[in-house]
């Protein structure tokens, strides 16, 4: 009998009904959690960890076909390589408001391209077949989920209080398609991804809040 890679989802750990819980899936959750449980304690650490759950969400997500969100983990492994080594992402941040005309160009930022990468990945099949033999998954909320994050990422290291409102719709709109492809722990690690997004967004603001009272002053 032909053995089955570690990193491959039919390397199971457990079988709950027809879900199958795969270690790849496992790793790259457990990963993922424990890298926002270090940035929430101010670790440096976070960010390599974070980086190994984009390797494993990689593999994972290539394997059932959301290419979008995994060639979003090519960008997060840049992005925290780029944070880690700089030794950012403990300080303080000096919060800000977007303004009309940033948010407008914040949704031209996603929807533009977004609508180039679903056309692409309709055909990617087509186009790679050897490296892409299935056609993508949830063409349009998948790369509409992949860009929406980088405009998402890019604001909140911009430090706008706003990041984290794109960040509530991405994380509610991932625990939808993950539940629906029947990813159960993916699902779950967004709703609680979810959850601290809506915290993060609650401090922002009284941050905010507490700033421009003190600045009144």
């Amino acid at each position: 009998m032909e053995s089955t890679q570690f990193w491959h989802i039919d390397f199971n750990l457990i079988q709950v009904g027809d879900y199958a819980l795969s270690l790849i899936e496992t790793l790259a959750a457990s990963f993922c959690l424990l890298a926002f449980y270090l940035l929430r304690q101010n670790k440096q650490l976070s960010w390599p960890v974070a980086i190994l759950s984009n390797f494993a969400y990689f593999l994972f997500f290539y394997q059932i076909n959301l290419y979008g969100l995994m060639g979003l983990q090519v960008f997060l492994v840049v992005y925290n390589l780029i944070v880690w080594l700089r030794g950012r992402g403990t300080v303080a941040p000096e919060i800000k408001r977007l303004s009309g005309m940033g948010l407008i160009l914040s949704a031209i930022a996603i929807f533009m391209p977004t609508i180039n990468l679903t056309i692409l990945l309709a055909q990617v099949h087509e186009l790679a077949p050897r490296w892409f033999p299935q056609p993508a998954s949830f063409n349009f909320t998948d790369p509409l989920l992949a860009v929406a994050s980088i405009v998402a990422t890019v604001l909140l290291a911009k430090h706008y209080l706003e990041a984290w409102l794109f960040w509530l719709v991405i994380y509610g709109l991932c625990v939808v398609i993950f539940a629906w492809a029947g990813v159960y722990l993916t699902a779950g690690v967004y709703m609680v991804l979810l959850g601290w997004a809506m915290r993060e967004y609650l401090e922002w603001r009284v941050m905010l809040g507490a700033k421009k009272g003190k600045n009144s002053n």
